[in-house]
């Protein structure tokens, strides 16, 4: 249980409430005046819009006041919190958010404490939407105190506390005035009576205790129809004979503790959820890279010899060396070394190929302290192969396969300071695309593009670069590339070209009209490289209209 509660610490180190350690500060009469902020988690630097480095070592008087002076509220919590050994809870208003917090606050050492911030604005708005009168009766509930009441034998009230009108909304004459099955549900009705009874026919046992008394829980009718659970605490009343006369009883209000183990309940259920919700690998290791624990939800994602350390249930004791490859496990025990002395989450990944298929992983290494580390293992596969899809996407043209305009450009741009020089470079442009688009159809057109950019594709060479740059527009860049070698690679596509419509008598007849103009020694830009063998192109784009 000790190791589980570290993991779930740290895991809730990263849960959005915000939370702080300070000291306070005392004046000379040994009263507080203020507080230091000495540690906090990311959610207080973004609820604070402050970071870390400009609130750590500083007064909460100067980063939560506009002046700079202490708060006379907040000195009185500061000596109630070291004062007490109980947790001090309270609601603020942190106006430069315009949010309201539940404020909770933990004694650390004489002198210093612990605070988190849950923001409960909803809850407050809500409040505030309520009626007057809702508002008040939810204040009287909040102040209740014990009822005491006694009854006869018959279990008929012979007198009752006048704090049953806080409690159950009725005046003691009323509560007074009504029968057992008024005040209790039927459940908690059969309970009373049962309970009773049970202790009434103890009362025959030799050496019985005449002054015991008996507890238990049970539903109270509200004078308003509605219930509240409650305490009760009952003895019996005796006559001067001993013998049993009535009922003594207190009766508590326990809907604030039932509440409150309620909310532990769903809190406990919330943090058991996560963890079970977490669908990543968790394991402590020590310092030493030995497997201390290990919560896995999908063994499919160990590696083949940690599975089957896992499924012979070896895995703990054994090394990380044990489970992994050598390389993988060395870069672990780097990351780990590095996460305990720096006392920050190290981020690893690796790769390797399990029945032909690759597999990559991410793990986060978070130091416990400087002895212990939790490994938080993700499987980052699909995550991999979408990002090498979005990259191809961002620098291929969807229609022809080929460079798209923005890798074009960004090659430009690289070869500019290149000595890949001479550099030539082609302009490629489609003719008759337009009458083709507008008498056979779209689709028939981009046929025509594909077309084109198999021809030119066949004619290059493996280290030229190939790209659409436009609708009908393409471009090639050629390094070490003489003038003359790229007029030989011209006639090349033109000869694909003629090869192509021969092959394809059925298809409109392909042309292209191309310019080229090469950068011997990289004075002048390349983009001027590729003007000069745009008006090239079009000057033979005129040729081709005769």
């Amino acid at each position: 249980m000790k190791s589980k509660s570290k993991i779930y610490r740290l895991l809730f180190e990263n849960l959005p409430d915000a939370s702080a350690c300070c000291q306070i500060i005392f004046n000379e009469g040994d009263t507080s005046s203020d507080c230091i902020f000495l540690e906090m988690n990311t959610a207080f630097e973004k609820m604070m819009d402050l970071k870390r480095e400009k609130v750590i070592g500083q007064k909460a008087s100067a980063v939560l006041s506009k002046t700079g002076e202490s708060d006379p509220f907040w000195n009185r919590i500061y000596d109630k919190v070291t004062s007490s050994e109980e947790p001090v809870c309270f609601e603020s208003y942190y106006e430069p958010q315009g949010r309201w917090y539940d404020v909770s606050l933990y004694k650390i050492e004489p002198d210093s404490f612990a605070v988190a911030f849950h923001d409960i604005t909803e809850r407050k708005q809500e409040e505030k939407a309520r009626s007057q009168s809702e508002d008040i009766y939810r204040q009287i509930l909040d102040n209740v105190s014990d009822v005491i009441w006694t009854t006869n034998m018959d279990m008929e009230t012979t007198y009752v506390s006048p704090s049953v009108e806080v409690m159950l909304g009725e005046s003691a004459s009323e509560h007074m005035s009504k029968s057992l099955d008024q005040k209790f549900p039927p459940s908690s009705l059969e309970k009373v009576i049962l309970i009773v009874q049970e202790e009434i026919e103890k009362e025959k046992e030799p050496g019985i205790d005449k002054k015991r008394t008996f507890l238990f829980e049970a539903e109270h009718y509200r004078a308003d129809g509605s219930t509240l659970p409650v305490n009760m605490h009952l003895t019996f009343l005796r006559d001067n004979m001993g013998n049993i006369s009535g009922l003594l009883g207190v009766t508590r209000d326990i809907s604030k503790l039932k509440k409150a183990e309620k909310e532990l309940r769903e809190s406990e259920m919330r943090s058991k959820a996560l963890i079970e919700a977490i669908p990543d690998l968790l394991f402590r290791v020590n310092r030493d890279g030995v497997f201390l624990e290990a919560i896995v939800k999908d063994e499919t994602m160990l590696h083949e010899k940690a599975r089957s350390l896992y499924r012979q249930n070896k895995l703990l004791g054994k090394t990380i060396f044990d489970a992994l490859p050598v390389e993988i496990a060395t870069k672990f025990m780097a990351s780990l070394k590095k996460a305990l002395v720096s006392g920050k989450v190290q981020l690893v990944e690796f790769s390797y190929k399990e029945k032909c298929s690759d597999h990559c992983i991410e793990a986060r290494l978070a130091p416990i302290g400087d002895v212990e580390i939790v490994l938080i293992v993700r499987d980052i596969t699909i995550k991999k192969r979408h990002e090498i899809e979005l990259q191809y996407i961002s620098y291929h043209d969807e229609l022809t396969g080929l460079y798209n305009r923005r890798y074009y450009e960004n090659e430009l741009e690289r070869l500019n300071s290149s000595r890949e020089h001479p550099i030539a470079i082609i302009s490629a442009d489609l003719d008759n695309l337009k009458k083709i688009n507008d008498s056979l159809g779209h689709n028939e057109g981009d046929h025509y593009i594909q077309a084109a950019a198999e021809v030119l594709k066949s004619s290059l060479r493996e280290s030229d670069v190939l790209a659409r740059i436009g609708g009908d527009e393409f471009a090639v860049i050629l390094p070490h590339t003489t003038l003359e070698a790229g007029r030989e690679l011209v006639e090349r596509i033109r000869h694909q070209i003629e090869i192509y419509n021969r092959q394809n008598t059925s298809s409109p007849t392909l042309s292209i009209s191309i310019g080229i103009a090469v950068s011997t020694s990289g004075k002048q830009p390349l983009e001027k490289i590729f003007n000069k063998a745009d008006d090239a192109m079009y000057e033979d784009k005129k040729q081709h209209r005769k």
